[in-house]
Order: C-alpha cells, then sequence, then structure tokens
C-alpha cells in the first residue's frame, strides 16, 4: 500500500485550488478573503470524503475520510468522527462499524481487523485507522481521503471554512459555510450551520481544502457551534501510539500511594476519578485538572457539573506538555497565565509522562 500511499499524498499536497483574488475590470466584482471561490469538483471530493456512521434504525452521526502522517514517515488513513458518537464501548474488537458513503453504499468495517482505535471522551475526538483492504474498498466506492490539517495555523479566527453533514433535518448530505469565530482551549468556535447529525463532521478549510477540525458541539449561550481542532487530535494520537495498549480505553485507575503523590503536588480529587482541582488560595485563582489516556489538560473555567462529560467539554482545556504553552486560549482569562504555584504543578506534571495516566 506504500506506493498508493505516497501518491494520495502527494495529490493531497500538490491540488490546485481555484481561487482568484483579482478584481476583473469590465464588471469590478472580485472575490473576498473572507468568502473565497470554490470549484464544484472541489465540492465534489469534500463530498466523498463524508460519510454517514449507522448507529441504528434511525440513528447516526457524520464522519469523514483522512489520512494525516506521524512521526515523519507513517501515513495513516482512517475515518474520524466524535467519541460521543463512537465511544469507547462500541469500538471494542468483536464489535463492527457501518460507514453510508456519498453514493448510499454502506460498508461494514470489522474492527478485529482495523488498526488504531483511538478515542478521547475530553476531547471529544474517535479515529479508526482503516487496513489496506478497507482503504481498497472504500477508494473502489469513489472516496476521497483529505488531508487531516497538522498546523495550528489552519484555525485562526477569521478563516473560511464548511462542513460536509448529514443533519437529522435533511435526507441528503448538506453543505454549509462559515468562519472560525475564535479559539477556545482544544477548540475552535465557528459559525457555520449545523443540526443534530451533524456530530463528527470534517470542517475544511475553504482556502487548503485541508481538514482543520471536528464539529463536535454547539453552545446556544454563545450562539456559536464547536469543533475540536485537528492538530490536537494528531498530537493525542501521536503520543499513544508507540505504546502497546489499547487507545481506546481510559485513564487508569490510580491507587491509593499515586493518589496521595497528586495530593502532595497541591491536586486535590473530585467525585470523579479524572478530574483533580488546584484549589484557590490567597491571589490564586483554582485550576481543574483532567487525566486522559495521552495526556493531563487544565482550565481555568469552572466546570458546571463534574459528572457530565457534556458540562466538562464546555470548559477552554489546554494540554499540559514539555513546551507547551501556558496562556489561557479563550474565555475571561483569555491570554493570562496561572499563578506561579500552578505554573510550577503543570511543570511537574509534563514531567511525570505517563505516570499517572497509563
Amino acid at each position: 500500500m506504500g506506493g498508493r500511499q505516497s501518491a494520495e499524498v502527494q495529490q493531497l499536497y500538490s491540488f490546485q485550488r481555484w481561487e482568484e483574488m483579482t478584481a476583473s475590470r469590465r464588471d469590478n466584482e472580485m472575490t473576498l478573503p473572507s468568502s473565497p471561490l470554490v470549484s464544484f469538483e472541489e465540492m465534489q471530493r469534500w463530498a466523498t470524503a463524508s460519510c454517514k456512521i449507522v448507529l441504528g434504525p434511525s440513528s447516526w452521526g457524520s464522519g469523514f475520510f483522512v489520512l494525516f502522517r506521524i512521526h515523519e514517515n507513517r501515513v495513516l488513513y482512517g475515518v474520524v468522527t466524535n467519541n460521543h458518537v463512537l465511544d469507547e464501548s462500541r469500538l471494542k474488537v468483536e464489535q463492527n462499524v457501518q460507514l453510508r458513503l456519498h453514493n448510499d453504499e454502506t460498508i461494514t468495517v470489522q474492527l478485529r481487523g482495523a488498526g488504531i482505535r483511538f478515542t478521547c471522551p475530553l476531547l471529544d475526538v474517535t479515529f479508526i485507522e482503516l487496513k489496506e483492504v478497507d482503504v481498497q474498498t472504500m477508494v473502489h466506492h469513489g472516496v476521497k481521503f483529505l488531508k487531516l490539517c497538522s498546523s495550528h495555523q489552519c484555525t485562526r479566527p477569521g478563516t473560511a471554512i464548511a462542513i460536509m453533514q448529514y443533519p437529522q433535518n435533511h435526507p441528503v448530505l448538506a453543505f454549509a459555510q462559515g468562519n472560525v469565530y475564535s479559539l477556545w482551549g482544544t477548540c475552535i468556535l465557528h459559525d457555520v450551520s449545523t443540526h443534530y447529525g451533524s456530530s463528527g463532521s470534517g470542517i475544511v478549510s475553504m482556502r487548503s481544502g485541508e481538514v482543520v477540525a471536528i464539529h463536535c458541539a454547539r453552545r446556544p449561550d454563545m450562539k456559536v457551534n464547536v469543533g475540536v481542532r485537528a492538530p490536537v487530535a494528531i498530537q493525542a494520537i501521536e503520543k499513544v501510539i508507540n505504546f502497546n495498549i489499547a487507545h481506546h480505553k481510559p485513564a487508569k485507575d490510580l491507587n491509593h500511594r499515586e493518589l496521595q503523590e497528586l495530593k502532595m503536588l497541591g491536586l486535590h480529587p473530585t467525585n470523579n476519578k479524572f478530574l483533580f482541582i488546584s484549589p484557590s488560595s490567597l491571589f490564586v485563582t483554582p485550576l481543574w485538572f483532567y487525566r486522559t489516556n495521552h495526556a493531563w489538560y487544565w482550565t481555568p473555567t469552572r466546570p458546571d457539573s463534574y459528572d457530565e462529560m457534556e458540562s466538562l467539554r464546555r470548559c477552554n482545556w489546554l494540554e499540559i506538555g514539555v513546551g507547551k504553552s501556558k496562556s489561557v486560549i479563550g474565555g475571561y482569562w483569555n491570554g493570562q497565565t496561572p499563578a506561579l504555584r500552578n505554573i510550577v504543578l503543570i511543570d511537574i506534571l509534563a514531567a511525570t509522562g505517563f505516570k499517572y495516566l497509563l
């Protein structure tokens, strides 16, 4: 499959966009940076990368066929969606996943023969690597694999984006476009119209044609929709791929000794075994910390509920890691850094690697 992979990657890297940023001398019409022209052929390519993930007779989510490079020399082909569409229980080796393609054909992917099965409830991302036989089947049915963008520059506010989706209020594949409104932790806030059933759709840059985020939720209180940034998902998968673990499993249960060690660092447990708090003190605001199967995350935003994952996802989470920025992204504290006490705590957790995770 290596030769076909390299050809596909080369195609994605070299394809030319149908855009013209000059005005016509005769009619004074011009394309605008906020709304670039996109060819019908390009939109068709996005459509063939879309799929409906069948969950039941009248229940589904959306998904997208993607490819991306990890560790410089390995290219993964697969389908990406949300954790709330395909969670841990649906990724067990004895399970199958039904994908309805753009041409209304239904393909069953047997997870026993699949590669990586990665999911993270907090990020709300699920990725299933397709093996060669499944990739060939998809290609035979006209599926295109779009490149998953690895650069954080691809989701800057104002970026023109589009979503191919299977909303439940629409009988067929639908298209909507808009812009990145702002950044929110590991996510983007965007104004592209979606509906129930659109969860898991790929958010595509209208300039590059790359998948820059995965649509995951709506925020009626802020009148925006939410998407997980593609580089965040790639880095999460990259972190665990070299470990001989079940990538779809959550972080491990901590024993008494490990809980005591974290408490000595200043982390207090909550009624959620994955969630900890660094409490407030004089001139120090509290921070919340969450353990996943690949990294610690922190947020200055108080979750509405410690038990409901939907509430936890609304917070502007930031990944902890060596060299990672400690500036808040989004919300009341946007652009600010935590108090020195919490900066030290974040640095210590970064140095622990997978000790309290796997």
